[in-house]
């Protein structure tokens, strides 16, 4: 009986140990998942580093080209301010040029009237 009792003992406690086994295993599997997904999130999260560090180079290069364009922006105004003006003074000038001509061409019809009245004296005074 005594026997029986050790055998019925020895029974349970390798069904519990078999059981225990049975639970260990599943914690293993679980830590294993876990250990999977704890590495998935580490490569997630390097290669969403380095994304940000391609965007950051990107937003670098934009920035830079963006200054360089306001650097021409300004010196586009310039010229253009520097052309607006050289045209202003051009058109004076051209003003002037054209008050100039109209006094030489006013002055060659008085010529020709004075060249007219001469030879119209000199061809009375041959007459």
């Amino acid at each position: 009986e005594a026997m029986a009792a050790l055998e019925k003992d020895l029974a349970a406690t390798k069904e519990a140990l078999a059981a225990r086994e049975t639970e260990l295993e599943g914690q293993k599997s679980a830590g294993a998942n876990l250990q999977d997904e704890l590495e998935k999130l580490r490569a997630d999260l390097a290669a969403s580093k380095k994304e940000g560090e391609e965007l950051k180079k990107d937003l670098s290069e934009t920035q830079k080209a963006l200054e360089a364009a306001k650097e021409e922006i300004e010196r586009l105004k310039g010229d253009l301010a520097a052309s607006q003006a050289e045209g202003e003074r051009l058109k004076g000038e051209i003003e002037k040029l054209g008050k100039d001509l109209a006094e030489s061409q006013a002055e060659a019809a008085k010529l020709k009237e004075d060249v007219a009245g001469l030879e119209k004296d000199l061809a009375a005074s041959q007459a």
